[in-house]
């Protein structure tokens, strides 16, 4: 995993205060004294569990809107698809609820688990 830990390791630099964890999206990059070895592990894991999700659901995001638009361009050969397309897109509709809403559910409960982890550690 040599692209997650570059990823994650552009979040930490050294200070004169000690090791410094700085999140992207800050403008003044404002950062958060790690105070020892196992916090700055946990707050990697974290990231990097993190970044996964967040590339997992990327990609199936553009997989399924690539599908979508190959279905769209190719429904002129179908001769009516008011039809075939209703009934497409109510099964496309429960099949991205039912793993999409399981997906980013659970995505969800480790981001809070692990944002809770961290405003732990940065007390």
């Amino acid at each position: 995993m040599g692209v997650l830990d570059a990823i994650v390791s552009m979040a930490f630099r050294d200070e004169p205060a000690g090791r410094v964890v700085v999140f992207s999206g800050d403008r003044r990059k404002r950062g958060y004294v790690v105070r020892s070895e196992a916090e700055e592990l946990k707050i990697k894991s974290f990231l990097k569990m993190f970044y996964f999700a967040h590339f997992y659901i990327l990609i199936l995001g553009m997989s399924l809107a690539n599908a979508w638009s190959t279905f769209v361009i190719h429904m002129g050969r179908m001769g009516r698809p008011e039809g075939h397309l209703v009934r497409n897109m109510k099964h496309w509709s429960w099949s991205v609820l039912c793993c999409g809403g399981i997906a980013l559910r659970l995505a969800l409960e480790i981001i809070q688990e692990g944002a809770a982890e961290l405003c732990l550690l940065a007390r």
